[in-house]
């Protein structure tokens, strides 16, 4: 790894751990904030498991898509099963919010896997 991609893998670890931590609070909180411009509960399930399988990526660049997908998958089940878990929280789990996070988990780890394909066809590594 090279310094700058050390510093980048670093910066993505801090801000995957804090925003793994900011939407667990929030998709606990028995009164979430509303946020501007609305957006549906799918949508928002999407941003943040999007978001979260970005930095994870990106943090931890060896690690295989589909422990990523495993991760970012267990992490979404462990929420709506805590809403379930839990009515004092007011919540509802709802199978299709973990629908929508692994659409958003599956379509960034696919665009991150042709960005990566294309580099190795340009860059191929030397013959030793």
């Amino acid at each position: 790894m090279t310094r700058g991609s050390s510093w980048l893998a670093t910066g993505a670890r801090i801000l995957f751990w804090a925003a793994l931590l900011f939407a667990l609070v929030m998709s606990l909180l028995p009164q979430p904030p509303v946020l501007p411009m609305q957006p549906t509960d799918k949508v928002q399930h999407m941003l943040a498991f999007g978001t979260l399988t970005l930095l994870l990526s990106i943090g931890w660049p060896r690690l295989a898509w589909w422990s990523t997908a495993i991760v970012m998958g267990i992490f979404g089940a462990l929420i709506e099963a805590a809403q379930w878990a839990l009515p004092t929280l007011n919540r509802v789990a709802d199978v299709q919010d973990w629908y929508a996070d692994m659409i958003a988990v599956g379509a960034v780890l696919l665009v991150l896997g042709l960005i990566r394909s294309g580099r190795n066809r340009r860059d191929p590594e030397p013959a030793e």
